[in-house]
């Protein structure tokens, strides 16, 4: 998911998060299991693990 946020414009993810001085702001977490719902699977993995770590974690999600 980093890769889809600073491509383009940036060479990394950690050039992104350098340039805007979010460095100590934002912690990437993967989802710890890769069974996902069968629902997600019409999803690309980015937004597939957008979903799931909330979903695993008890979180709420609001998507747009």
């Amino acid at each position: 998911m980093t890769q889809e946020i600073s491509r383009g414009e940036f060479s990394s993810w950690n050039a992104y998060k350098q340039h805007y001085g979010i460095h100590d702001l934002i912690e990437v977490i993967d989802p710890i299991s890769n069974n996902i719902l069968s629902t997600l699977q019409l999803l690309d993995e980015a937004e597939e693990k957008a979903i799931q770590l909330p979903y695993e974690q008890n979180l709420p999600l609001l998507i747009e």
